[in-house]
């Protein structure tokens, strides 16, 4: 919660303590920390340290071996290779 406060710049919990609104918390913060990036850093700063991930599309070229390297070396659920190509849980 600590370091949530931190990268939020905020004092209070009562926005965190419920799984929802904490979620609502963090989009609100980042969102309006992107829009004082993107209007050019005008006017007062929002608080807060964290901005949106957005993810862009690999070019076609990049994803002839990025894809399989994925697939073969990262494995999120801690399943066996086997079991992965099986889809066995």
């Amino acid at each position: 919660m600590a370091l949530l406060r931190e990268h939020l710049d905020v004092t209070d919990d009562r926005d965190l303590l419920d799984p929802d609104s904490r979620v609502r918390a963090v989009d609100r913060a980042a969102d309006a920390l992107q829009a004082w990036h993107e209007r050019g850093r005008r006017g007062a700063r929002p608080p807060g340290r964290l901005r949106p991930h957005r993810t862009r599309r690999l070019p076609w070229h990049q994803r002839l071996w990025a894809v399989p390297a994925y697939r073969v070396i990262y494995d999120p659920d801690g399943r066996a290779r086997r079991d992965r190509r099986a889809g066995h849980w």
